[in-house]
């Protein structure tokens, strides 16, 4: 890496440290702002503004913290943002209890973000409404590839959607969120009620993902012959 590219970087990180600085500040902010809100229906929506945003730091949290700045691990992703959602949320569910089958994923952030606040929208609604009516609650996110695409999943047991409830003519803020995401990512959602309820998006890899990837697997080669 030349001086100029590693300059560069240098101030992209440092930018992703500000932005992240920046959204936190934002989560403080409507954090105290609910703390005077007395309609519960209100501090509801202050929570999910707040947690959104959240999302949004935790990316940039990961890319201060990457090499290449531009690319989001995003397996290990899904593990710090369900357990902070855990943490926030108090259902009585810890971070153990969830089901996680995650392959490596490696996403730009150009597509990181969109399915970052995908999976914030799924696995709170599995967090907040997946509850049966004997207290028990499971939750599960998987993630992997398949034929050039990527594949997330998150499933609960709880009642599951209204029969009533189309994902192409969604009526709830956080439904209507995931579909224009799923869009944004060039993807589709697809629901399963089944014992609960399963949420899925299937949406093409980026080529530089996909080259990026090839490029840390031969990187990997490398090590271990020389090893």
């Amino acid at each position: 890496m030349t001086r100029s590219e590693t300059n560069d970087a240098g101030v992209l990180r440092e930018l992703h440290h500000r932005v992240k600085n920046n959204l936190q500040v934002i989560c403080s902010l409507l954090r105290l702002q609910s703390n005077y809100v007395a309609d519960e229906t209100a501090r509801s929506m202050f929570k999910s503004s707040e947690e959104r945003v959240r999302t949004l730091a935790l990316i940039h949290e990961e890319l201060v913290g990457d090499d290449g700045l531009s690319f989001v691990q995003f397996d290990l992703y899904i593990v710090k943002l369900v357990g902070q959602l855990v943490r926030s949320y108090r259902v009585g569910v810890s971070l153990e209890q969830v089901e996680f089958e995650l392959e490596s994923v490696r996403l730009p952030v150009e597509q990181a973000i969109p399915c970052g606040l995908l999976v914030n929208e799924l696995v709170s609604n599995g967090l907040k409404y997946g509850r049966r009516v004997d207290g028990s609650q499971h939750l599960a996110v998987r993630l992997r590839r398949q034929a050039g695409s990527v594949l997330l999943e998150v499933a609960d047991r709880g009642n599951g959607f209204a029969p009533d409830v189309d994902f192409l003519k969604p009526k709830t803020l956080g439904l209507k969120l995931v579909q224009s995401l799923a869009v944004q990512l060039g993807g589709a959602v697809s629901l399963e009620s089944r014992d609960g309820s399963i949420v899925r998006l299937a949406f093409k890899e980026q080529p530089q993902a996909i080259e990026g990837r090839a490029a840390s697997s031969d990187q990997d080669s490398a090590l271990t012959a020389a090893a």
